[in-house]
């Protein structure tokens, strides 16, 4: 028996066979062809036009942001250029794989270096292109299949590698590289499945077939489990259990104290497969949806967008705060010319961003959100916020929209508006925001970051970050005191330690993964508003 350990990205505890997925061999790129070039060049052609049909018939049963990257790999896939510089390179000696990898390398970096930030982008997908080839060159499929209940462990996992998983089927996921606020993360959450990601030595230590214990709560993979130890999950699991079929009475109850204060348990989205999930799992409202997930392959039209905003508004029939696009720093959109900074963090980003370039960014999100809320109850959400100033200018450009499609006949109508506190300024002056925001929605990963001064994807110094520390609490306290409607959507919304503090503290909203809605529920119904207060008050003073 071996415990590895990584990064808890996904909570839950599972036993399960581990279905092991390495790197495809590497390609030497100085092989030389033995055989005639035509006969190369025809290998590679046949290989373009396999990892064509098989993008294909990915594309078709994806959905959302995975179909976009998919459909933007499938185009590079048949890039002309790609073909030619490979089958120039076959002609001077090469085999096809040694030649499709060079070019798709000296393709990738080139792209990686012009200023023009969607080129750059590309080069992924340049990458992604040439190793789809390869792999159909040495035979070698890159999809992943489960066809049993199976534990995946990988180094990293693209978005083409597990659209046709069947979730019922996934138990965990592990992974080399990673962390706990990525997009795999998500995904897990999303679909409550455990995750441990940033697993060092993972795939040295796996094997295929092997028994592991996953636990998503305390960061740590098994390997081979002793009889003690299987025992010891084997009866937390059973707990598990009987403790999920006890929070079904939760699914259709409202968020209540115990002595029935109400408190909206409302879900984090990115897309139209979470938002169902957050139906299903009894969320009263989705209160953050991070749009940026619906720019990964650019900035959607206004009407792409606004058919987005309603087909999830339609599915929810809930009320829908949507954060308007949190881009820009260490979030790159293709086709937007955002150059690259020293520290993304502090730097050009969320309504920065918005409202530096409103005609390209925020006002065709704004005018999509607002013909979408004509007939749905959508609201909106700032990100990034420091200052009211910034409020002030959003609000001139929303009034502009609801003019401008007043004017084109369109039915408007206003929507409440609030921020995202997640900055330690807007924390400390949200008295200043009476009057100009309508509710405030605590981001609290970003909070603990920046009052800690604290990197979260820095393994040397993200321990040093204090969630419930006294900064923390004071300025959860400072937040909630001017009378502004206060939700929180960072992870502590989720955490059983803190979710007595916060409301006690005067939080009224909590928004979660749709797989934590039903325990979120039974933890508010376990105390009253009271006794969270009491536990609130000696935590400021104890901490």
């Amino acid at each position: 028996m071996k415990v590895l350990h990584g990064i808890p990205a996904a909570p839950g505890l599972t036993i399960g066979i581990a279905h092991v997925i390495r790197p495809a061999p590497p390609v030497d790129v100085t092989a030389q062809r033995t055989t005639d070039p035509s006969i190369e060049i025809a290998r590679l052609e046949g290989a373009i036009g396999q990892a064509i049909g098989r993008m294909d018939a990915l594309r078709s049963t994806a959905s959302g942001v995975t179909a976009d990257i998919l459909e933007a790999q499938r185009e590079m896939l048949d890039d002309p250029e790609l073909k030619q510089g490979a089958d120039d390179l076959i002609s001077s000696g090469f085999t096809a794989e040694a030649a499709i990898t060079r070019v798709a390398a000296d393709y990738a970096a080139q792209l990686a270096e012009l200023p023009d930030q969607y080129l750059a982008a590309r080069a992924d997908d340049v990458r992604e292109a040439g190793r789809r080839i390869v792999a159909e060159l040495q035979g070698i499929s890159l999809e992943v299949r489960l066809d049993h209940s199976a534990i995946l462990v990988a180094q990293d996992l693209a978005p083409a590698e597990t659209v046709g998983l069947d979730p019922a089927l996934l138990q965990a996921v592990v992974t080399e590289t990673g962390s706990a606020t990525g997009h795999l993360a998500i995904v897990a959450q999303g679909i409550g499945i455990p995750a441990v990601v940033g697993v060092d030595g993972a795939l040295a230590q796996i094997d295929e077939g092997m028994t592991l214990i996953v636990d998503g709560e305390r960061g740590t993979v098994t390997i081979a489990p002793d009889e003690v130890s299987l025992t010891e999950v084997e009866t937390r699991l059973a707990a598990a259990q009987r403790d999920k079929r006890d929070l079904e009475v939760y699914r259709d109850r409202p968020g209540m104290t115990a002595d029935g204060v109400r408190i909206e348990v409302f879900a984090n989205i990115g897309s139209l497969v979470e938002a169902r999930k957050a139906v299903e799992m009894g969320a009263e409202g989705v209160g953050l949806f991070r749009t940026e997930l619906i720019a990964a392959h650019g900035l959607p039209s206004e009407e792409a967008q606004r058919a987005i905003y309603e087909e999830v508004a339609a599915v929810l029939q809930r009320p829908l705060i949507v954060r308007t696009f949190d881009i820009g720093g260490d979030k790159p959109v293709p086709g937007l010319d955002i150059p690259a900074e020293a520290n993304p963090f502090l730097g050009w980003r969320g309504i920065r961003l918005s409202l530096d370039r409103p005609e390209e960014v925020f006002l065709p999100q704004i005018r999509a959100l607002l013909r979408a809320a004509a007939t749905h109850d959508l609201r909106i959400m700032l990100p990034m916020v420091t200052v009211p100033q910034e409020v002030e200018e959003a609000r001139t450009w929303i009034d502009q929209a609801i003019k401008s499609l007043e004017r084109e006949g369109q039915q408007v109508r206003r929507v409440p508006v609030g921020i995202m506190v997640e900055t330690p300024a807007a924390a400390v002056t949200l008295d200043r925001f009476k009057g100009l925001i309508d509710f405030a929605s605590i981001g609290t990963n970003d909070l603990v970051q920046y009052t800690y001064a604290v990197d979260r994807t820095n393994t040397h110094v993200r321990e040093r970050a204090k969630p419930l520390g006294t900064a923390t609490l004071r300025l959860v306290a400072q937040i909630c005191r001017p009378g502004i409607p206060v939700a929180v959507c960072g992870q502590l919304a989720g955490d059983a330690h803190a979710i007595p503090l916060l409301l006690g503290l005067g939080v009224r909203e909590l928004s979660v993964a749709p797989a934590r809605i039903l325990a979120v529920k039974r933890i508010l119904s376990s105390m009253t508003l009271a006794e969270m207060q009491a536990r609130a008050q000696r935590a400021l003073e104890e901490s």
